[in-house]
């Protein structure tokens, strides 16, 4: 990951000035000074930034006592300026995108951490001399390298671990800012890069961040305990979230010089990192997990799914593992039905609400009270958040529907023989269903009620519908019936002979 300049300094004869001496000359003659700039070329380039492009540089010559002598600006590759001979220390800084003054304080000379980059900031400290000549001279070949580091992950996982779903990838600790000419000075300030989501059981990206060099620790000899618990606390790290059925798994990956004991991430350097998870034993130092369950338990039993009558519900969240380091929070929002009648713990009228977390299981009191059960009005939705510190993690989806109930037979002891069937287009739903001696269906209506429609078997009749099994209380002897909930039973018996 270089640069090349080419310096070539055209020198005519000076005598025996120099930099160092100028007051021994007093009308010292300038030196004409070309310096052309090469890339060399990168044998691949995986992300957004151009790797290879020099947009602008900002080259500055010190003297012995390191004054700025000299200082230069272009866009241009070619830089062309006059000096006088001797010996100078080079800096050049490219890529910053703007000029970076005649004078600046070098502590100030900084790059700061970004998720992308047009193209890569550079740097070059050495030192140069400048011979006197009458001819043109060509200085040695300067390598412009890179201020950042490369990053590239390969993550996959094992077959044997067939039931982990990748969730989320995040670059930690990286470091907020970075001196162009002093790198490897350990950072005041860090920050995180970007969370790359994935759903599968693969995932590859690539990320460039500033050095960050945080040393030895020697104590570590597996890479399964080169770990949140044995690294340094500013050490880059690699987060790499998944689940397990209710288990959320932080997998911490920490790149460096080797895979056990060394935290050091350099400039101009690509790191590749082929990481395959396993498992989820907590006995690996990198591996952090905690579990969530969420579940809703309405006061009375469901009838195949459908609720029969208003009533509270019991909302449960279940949590264990290191939930408190991960900074576990949870929200429940209304996704379908009519806020007004939407409450969680006493409160109504929001689309959603915070969910206080007290301990490992915690109980909400959670209800959607619509005045009617309508079609407009009988279904509702609303699902539970999980979010910690890196965003959300999973949320689940509760739907539940008010109906009426009614129940029609077709075929019961000493009664109808069962030789037709029964439907209702327009209902919420309809279950069939039998005992050892009747064949009955369940049929869920809303408020408005729902069509009954008889088809007799081949060489059968429809005798009517009934609100007693001895073919008494007949409703209708029309193959089509429009039932209401408030008006009609909720058991009827359709007759077929």
């Amino acid at each position: 990951m270089k640069r090349y300049l080419w310096i070539f300094a055209v020198l005519p004869f000076l005598w025996s000035c120099i930099a160092e001496d100028r007051s021994a000359c007093p009308q010292p003659r300038g030196v004409s000074v070309r310096m052309s700039v090469c890339p060399d070329p990168m044998t691949a380039v995986t992300h957004a930034a151009d790797e290879e492009a020099i947009r602008d540089l900002n080259l500055y010559l010190l003297d012995a006592d390191r004054n700025v002598v000299l200082h230069r600006y272009q866009s241009s590759p070619t830089l062309r300026f006059e000096c006088l001979p001797g010996d100078y220390l080079l800096r050049i800084a490219a890529n910053m995108g703007r000029d970076t003054g005649d004078s600046p304080a070098w502590e100030n000379l900084a790059v700061t951490h970004a998720d992308d980059y047009d193209t890569l900031p550079m740097a070059y400290e050495g030192e140069v001399s400048i011979p006197s000549s009458d001819e043109t001279v060509t200085l040695p070949t300067v390598e412009v390298q890179r201020v950042v580091a490369k990053v590239t992950y390969n993550i996959s996982v094992a077959p044997d671990a067939g039931d982990i779903r990748l969730h989320s990838v995040q670059p930690v600790n990286l470091p907020a800012r970075a001196q162009v000419f002093d790198p490897g000075l350990r950072a005041a300030e860090y920050t995180a890069g970007e969370i790359v989501g994935s759903s599968s059981q693969t995932l590859t990206g690539t990320f460039y961040m500033l050095p960050n060099l945080q040393g030895e620790v020697p104590s570590i000899a597996d890479q399964r305990d080169k770990g949140p618990a044995n690294a340094p606390a500013d050490a880059t790290f690699l987060r790499i979230r998944a689940l397990r059925g209710s288990k959320v798994l932080d997998y911490c990956v920490y790149p460096g010089g080797n895979n056990t004991s060394n935290f050091d991430i350099r400039a101009n350097t690509h790191y590749t990192l082929d990481i395959t998870i396993r498992g989820d034993a907590e006995v690996d130092t990198r591996i952090r997990a905690y579990t969530v369950e969420v579940q809703c338990t309405p006061e009375a039993a469901l009838s195949n799914g459908f609720l029969l009558e208003r009533q509270p519900m019991r909302l449960t969240l279940r949590l264990g593992g290191h939930y408190e380091e991960a900074g576990v929070e949870a929200f429940v929002e209304l996704k379908t039905g009519d806020v007004r009648y939407f409450g969680f713990e006493g409160q109504w009228g929001a689309v959603a609400r915070t969910m206080e977390i007290r301990g490992p299981e915690n109980d909400y009191d959670i209800r959607y009270w619509p005045p009617s059960f309508t079609r407009e009005e009988c279904r509702f939705m609303f699902r539970v958040h999980i979010l910690d510190r890196y965003g959300e993690v999973a949320s689940f989806g509760f739907p539940y529907c008010y109906a009426h109930l009614l129940r029609v037979y077709t075929k019961w002891f000493d009664g109808s023989n069962g030789k037709g069937t029964v439907a209702s287009p327009d209902a919420l739903r309809v279950v069939e269903d039998m005992t050892l001696s009747s064949w009955y269906s369940l049929i869920y209506c809303p408020d408005e009620g729902c069509t009954l429609v008889a088809t007799p078997d081949a060489d059968r009749l429809f005798e009517g519908w009934c609100r007693n099994a001895d073919h008494t209380g007949v409703l209708s002897y029309e193959e089509q019936y429009r039932f209401s909930p408030d008006d009609d039973p909720a058991v009827i018996y359709a007759y077929f002979r």
